[in-house]
This record gives C-alpha cells, structure tokens and sequence, in this order.
C-alpha cells in the first residue's frame, strides 16, 4: 500500500509539472511467444496497365481508390501481394484514365471489389 501511495505522489508531480512519463514492457521475443497468424487469402484478378505510343499509361478508371484519403491503384507484387500506389490522374479517355505519375506501365492492376483489400494482403489470383 506505500509504494501504491509513491507511486501516486510520482506521478501526480510528473503531471502537475509536465513531465511525460513513459512506461516500458519486456516480454519473451522467442517464437514461442508470438505464433504465426495466417493472413486470409484474398481472391483477385488483375489488368495490365495499357501504355500508348506517346508513353502515357491508361487504367480503367473504377480501379482508382482512395485509401486513408489518397487516391491510387492496388498493384500485384512478385511475392502476390496487394501493394497501394499512389497515383496523379489526368484526363479521362472514356472509361479509361490516363495516368500522370505513380505508374510504370508495367504493374498488374488489381480489380474490385476492394472492400478487403489492404497494403499487404496476401493475394491469390482468380480467372476471369
């Protein structure tokens, strides 16, 4: 009960005198103590970005998402993840946006839905 009513006093003057105060944990870093979560596997398909004779790059304009208020495109990575890019959009041809920055022609595009979608998801690929 006295080093409850220390430990009070502390930080009741750490407080008053706007001292920040930082607690620390330790635990057990070993293998055993962290187990291996297995991602869900998302079901994707993928379109390859169109590049034109001028060099300018063209995506269907419903692949755009703003994710965490940023607009861009989910991309398939080489180990079958979902990678968000952030893309500039310039002038739309139809259905099809033309691609300012953020974009090398080469990406695979991942298609909708993309409610489950985040940086990182594990991706598996479906036929279309």
């Amino acid at each position: 009960m006295k080093d409850k009513k220390r430990l009070n006093s502390f930080l009741q003057s750490a407080l008053l005198t706007g001292s920040a105060l930082m607690l620390a944990g330790c635990h057990n870093s070993g293998p055993e103590a962290t187990p291996e979560v297995a991602l869900p596997v998302i079901q994707q398909s993928v379109i390859p970005a169109e590049i034109l004779d001028d060099g300018s790059i063209l995506i269907p304009g419903n692949t755009i998402v703003k994710h965490i208020g940023t607009e861009g495109v989910f991309i398939l990575s080489d180990d079958n993840q979902a990678r968000f890019r952030m893309v500039k959009a310039g002038k739309n041809n139809g259905d099809l946006v033309s691609i300012s920055s953020g974009l090398t022609g080469n990406e695979q595009i991942l298609t909708g839905p993309y409610e489950s979608i985040y940086d990182g998801s594990p991706v598996k690929l479906t036929k279309e």
